[in-house]
């Protein structure tokens, strides 16, 4: 019986380390999510005929940044505050950029109450750090301002970003733009998103496109060149400037 008593209790033990490493580990080594932002005016359908990628499940969905007109002071910060609809649901998300070295395991996004999470954002030759705190769904009224969008604990990592900053009045939103979302499949291990925000409804040569994908950090750089040969191969026409799709949409509706 004894023996009995100190197999399980070396399995639970076993299982509680197994676990906590496991923590430790997501958190120290974090996904990098690769981008490639392509400036291809063919229709959606073509881009994909053309990746030779099957279609998973489309979304609609509508995005919505703040920050101050003209100035950008939010993005001059490495800060993001992104409103995003679906169906009758919204919800907010805090992002703030960190350096490459910052303590993923013990800062003070991630110690949050809700749903935060580091990640590596990676386009042409940029790859930044990233962390992000996220409200919950929500099914109340959309929001007219950041005070309505953040909730406090967002508001109190964003003052802890920003202890100075206080035009809280000068902010402005870039109003609901639409996105459309499409889940590709290469393979059982490798999934795409293409994302395709409409800068302007009238032009589809003004059409964001990206496509994402999400790997580990120790192989990045080797997915990264791979995936850009695949595309070359493709003949998909990507932008000559690679830029982060908050900037983009930012400089086209708050800085024209």
């Amino acid at each position: 019986m004894r023996l009995v008593r100190s197999l399980y209790l070396n399995i639970f033990t076993f299982n509680i380390l197994f676990i906590a490493i496991g923590f430790q580990s997501f958190a120290s080594n974090p996904k990098v999510e690769l981008h490639w932002n392509i400036c291809d005016h063919s229709s959606e359908s073509t881009i994909i005929q053309k990746l030779n990628f099957k279609l998973s499940k489309s979304s609609l969905r509508t995005v919505e940044y703040i920050d101050i007109p003209i100035e950008l002071n939010f993005l001059q910060n490495g800060i993001s505050v992104r409103i995003r609809k679906e169906n009758d649901s919204w919800e907010s998300t805090l992002k703030i950029k960190q350096p490459l070295n910052f303590n993923i395991d013990n800062n003070y996004i991630l110690n949050s109450k809700e749903d935060s999470k580091c990640e590596y954002d990676k386009i042409g030759d940029i790859k930044v750090l990233n962390c992000s705190y996220s409200s919950q769904e929500n099914k109340n009224n959309y929001p007219l301002n950041i005070y309505e969008a953040l909730n406090e604990e967002q508001m109190r990592i964003l003052k802890l970003k920003l202890p100075y900053f206080n035009n809280f009045d000068l902010l402005r939103g870039t109003g609901q733009i639409r996105q459309e979302n499409f889940s590709l499949v290469y393979d059982k291990d490798n999934s795409f998103d293409l994302e395709i925000t409409r800068l302007d409804q009238n032009s589809p040569d003004e059409n964001l496109i990206q496509l994402s994908l999400k790997t580990s950090n120790d192989k990045s750089e080797q997915t990264y060149l791979k995936w850009l040969n695949y595309l070359k191969r493709a003949n998909i026409q990507l932008c000559s400037t690679q830029k982060s799709k908050t900037q983009i949409i930012l400089e086209n509706y708050l800085s024209p």
